[in-house]
Formats: C-alpha cells, structure tokens, sequence
C-alpha cells in the first residue's frame, strides 16, 4: 500500500504505508518519484521485479500458474493504481 503526491501529472512523493515481507514496497516507493502518473503502476510493477526478492520467478507448468514475484509485481501494480486513484 502506497500513499503518492501527484503534482502536474508525476509522482512527487511516495510512501510505502504496507510492504511487502522482502522490503521490495520501500524501495518501489522511493525508485517512482519522478514517474509519470500514467507510466506509475508498470513502473512500480517492473520496480518490484527488480528488487532483489528471494521470491520464486518463472512459471508453473505443472500447476498452471505464475508464480511469486510476477504476482507480486502485480500486488505492487494494483497498489500504485489505487494510491493515484486516492490523489484524484
């Protein structure tokens, strides 16, 4: 969970009220400033991807599903989405 300032369409300031276990929401929140609010969530999601999370990668063939940091990228998306939708 994040709480964003928006001024003139960019991200101003970023804070991680919630993160995740590893650390990776911290650090999302201090890599967005400076992004456009409409580039926000991907960049948070690609951001989240980039930390250095012992979280699994890849894809389960056997159970059919993606597997720990693409759904986490996607928790940190969602996030973003909803700390700009607050700004508004």
């Amino acid at each position: 969970m994040f709480k964003c300032d928006v001024r003139d369409d960019k991200v101003v300031s970023c804070k991680a009220i919630r993160s995740a276990p590893c650390g990776a929401s911290y650090f999302v929140a201090e890599e967005i400033v400076g992004s456009f609010v409409d580039e926000a969530p991907r960049q948070a999601a690609l951001l989240a991807q980039y930390y250095p999370c012992r979280a699994p990668r890849g894809y389960n063939y056997l159970a059919n599903e993606v597997e720990g940091i693409h759904v986490a990228a996607e928790i940190h998306k969602k996030a973003m989405e909803k700390a700009i939708r607050w700004t508004r």
